[in-house]
């Protein structure tokens, strides 16, 4: 609450009070001459000696305006001297009270020394890699899933988060103009905005991990940045979930680990349409 709003409130709420007063000495007064008229005599009326006191409605009006002197007229600790926010000042002589930060300083937890985590570049060229300090910060954002250290973690269980992970946050914010299954064919292209290219063209399969999570934070042609709603960590969960579905589209037998082919083929073959055995009609 600035200054000049608190000064009209607090001669608003003076004003309620003297009304307040005024219609308490009111009430007082009218009590006073019913009880003279009807011959009573209150002990209200005379001191203890006999000698006669003040009427209730004195008494009243002088706590009360002694209340009003305490509570209002130091009003330090509500009131302090201070500066507002964006308050000009003559102390400081390009007149501003906010002091800028002092050069090179660096916020809390903002330091982003690992360049190509935080840029998705190195040496000004994309990075063909996920970083791996995005394996640690999948593991930093919950590390009472893995049960261990994070030295001691498999890298594959690592990676397994991650793709939970980025699966999750591209639904979220990816489907719906890229699909689920990374084909541009979204629920916002089927209402008639522009579809983006899909993910397994052979363009984007041949790109840099480095390039989607740009594109992510700085946008790119129709598509805004998203750098406000997804942190870098995300970014980073949505590339690898990329390339999952690229890898998933365009996957050859020979992708898959010699220990699970054969169940692959038999799955394969237990999906196809079996022909009809012919009988012998008598």
């Amino acid at each position: 609450m600035s200054r000049s709003v608190y000064r009209r409130k607090c001669t608003h709420d003076a004003a309620r009070l003297g009304n307040a007063v005024n219609d308490l000495c009111l009430t007082f007064s009218t009590w006073e001459g019913e009880s003279r008229r009807a011959g009573t005599r209150s002990r209200y009326t005379h001191g203890l000696n006999g000698s006669a006191g003040a009427p209730p409605s004195q008494k009243v009006l002088v706590l009360v305006c002694l209340l009003i002197i305490t509570g209002c007229d130091r009003l330090d600790m509500y009131d302090q001297p201070r500066y507002e926010p964006l308050e000009a000042s003559q102390f400081f002589g390009d007149g501003l009270s906010a002091r800028p930060p002092i050069e090179g300083t660096v916020a809390r937890g903002a330091l982003r020394d690992d360049i190509s985590y935080f840029t998705g570049k190195e040496d000004g060229k994309l990075v063909a890699q996920i970083p791996q300090a995005a394996y640690r910060a999948i593991y930093d954002r919950n590390p009472q899933r893995f049960d261990k250290s994070y030295d001691d973690v498999e890298p594959a269980t690592l990676r397994r988060a991650l793709l939970e992970r980025g699966q999750e946050r591209f639904n979220i914010y990816c489907s719906v103009c890229h699909a689920r299954t990374g084909d541009g064919d979204g629920m916002i292209v089927r209402r008639g905005f522009r579809p983006p290219p899909s993910y397994h063209i052979d363009r984007l399969r041949q790109a840099a991990n480095g390039h989607f999570y740009d594109v992510i934070t700085n946008g790119f042609g129709a598509m805004a940045r998203y750098s406000s709603q997804i942190d870098v960590a995300d970014r980073w969960a949505i590339v690898a979930y990329i390339r999952a579905l690229q890898l998933c589209h365009n996957a050859q037998l020979d992708d898959v680990p010699a220990d699970q082919r054969d169940g692959l083929i038999k799955l394969q073959s237990s999906d196809e349409p079996q022909d009809a055995s012919s009988e012998d009609v008598p």
